[in-house]
């Protein structure tokens, strides 16, 4: 059963879509609707692509997986945010901040263990900003492939050539080296956290698979 931050985000999600469709077909701006569609469907992904692999995804996870698509899909793509200048760059910020931690979940699953000695930090740290990187750059193939392909300058690359590109994968970096050196702190020294409990839920709930 779903809790009831979720419930209100799936209520805020569809109402939200709901309007935004009605916008879009009253004012004719039908190319939009592909993005709609990607929004409604991109919040299923986390949680399907675990279920795929059989692992678990929780609820806090769900939210937060929610909310970021939210922001970047409906507020951002259809309701003009990225127009707001620095909204972009936050975004590009806090997705490294969730990459960070969502690949210490996987990295505690994957080994098995959930306290580790302060000589594996290095490694735990270029594992999980080597994938955030590795995630920065895919999306940004992406963003050039929508561009060769499809003709949509998401990459912006008709007004600031290579800027955009290397700033989004500047704020990345920098969101995820933060989330390393905040899960380092509260694992190192054994304290709790928001960050480091949810590390903690997902690796119990999903250490025997």
């Amino acid at each position: 059963m779903k809790s009831k931050k979720n419930k209100v985000l799936a209520v805020v999600y569809a109402v939200s879509a709901i309007y935004t469709l009605i916008q879009l077909i009253t004012n004719g701006n039908t190319q939009k609707l592909g993005y709609l569609a990607l929004a409604c469907v991109t919040p299923f992904a986390l949680p399907l692509g675990l279920k795929v692999i059989g692992w678990k995804s929780n609820e806090d996870i769900n939210f937060v997986e929610g909310c970021f698509c939210y922001v970047a899909m409906i507020v951002g793509n259809l309701w003009g945010g990225y127009g707001i200048t620095g909204f972009d760059k936050v975004l590009h910020s806090m997705s490294g901040v969730l990459i960070c931690a969502a690949m210490m979940m996987v990295y505690a699953v994957l080994r098995k263990e959930i306290h580790y000695e302060k000589k594996e930090f290095p490694i735990i740290f270029l594992f999980i900003n080597g994938m955030n990187m590795m995630a920065a750059f895919l999306w940004e193939c992406f963003e050039f492939a929508c561009l060769i392909f499809l003709k949509i300058d998401a990459i912006n690359h008709f007004t600031s050539g290579v800027y955009d590109t290397m700033t989004d994968m500047i704020v990345c970096f920098i969101g995820g080296l933060l989330t390393s050196v905040i899960l380092y702190f509260y694992f190192a020294k054994g304290k709790k956290s928001l960050l480091s409990n949810a590390v903690e839920k997902f690796y119990l709930d999903n250490k025997n698979v």
